[in-house]
């Protein structure tokens, strides 16, 4: 899931995530969707792969990044129903999920460049369904910033 503080709600919120379903699909670097937030032409987030088995391969794609901050969490979808159990929320910190960042902050945009950011984050040993991973902004002297926290989460709707 990722939440973009802009223009998508009256509070600047959008949640991008596999309901977020728009009318039209686009193709964006390769991968078809319709679950996107559109900006303007050429403009897009994309939630490019959602798988829903493991081991759970997902791409979000960002072609322009705005200013703001932006919240990447994830959620453990086969566990939430279970989550007010013990047994329910400790199976994600025993998944050993991954979240791999790749981002560009200026052109050229090689691995060798020092404005390419290479970031892995790992699900903390701890008890919940979801993941808060990092925030991200662009206009910080570090744009990533590790939040590191699982809480319990029911309501899929309500991710923020």
């Amino acid at each position: 899931d990722l939440e973009i503080n802009n223009d998508s709600t009256s509070d600047g919120k959008c949640h991008l995530w596999f309901l977020t379903n728009q009318g039209s699909a686009v193709t964006v670097t390769g991968s078809t969707t319709t679950d996107y937030h559109y900006y303007g032409t050429g403009d897009y987030v994309t939630l490019d792969q959602d798988a829903t088995t493991a081991p759970g391969y997902e791409t979000i794609t960002i072609t322009k990044v705005r200013s703001g901050v932006y919240s990447y969490r994830v959620h453990n979808m086969t566990n939430y129903d279970a989550a007010i159990s013990e047994a329910g929320s400790t199976k994600f910190k025993k998944s050993r999920a991954r979240v791999k960042v790749l981002y560009c902050a200026a052109a050229p945009c090689e691995i060798s460049s020092p404005t390419f950011y290479r970031k892995k984050f790992h699900v903390p040993n701890d008890n919940g369904t979801l993941w808060s991973v990092f925030t991200f902004d662009k206009d910080a002297s570090g744009p990533f910033t590790r939040l590191k926290t699982l809480s319990i989460q029911t309501d899929e709707y309500s991710i923020y």
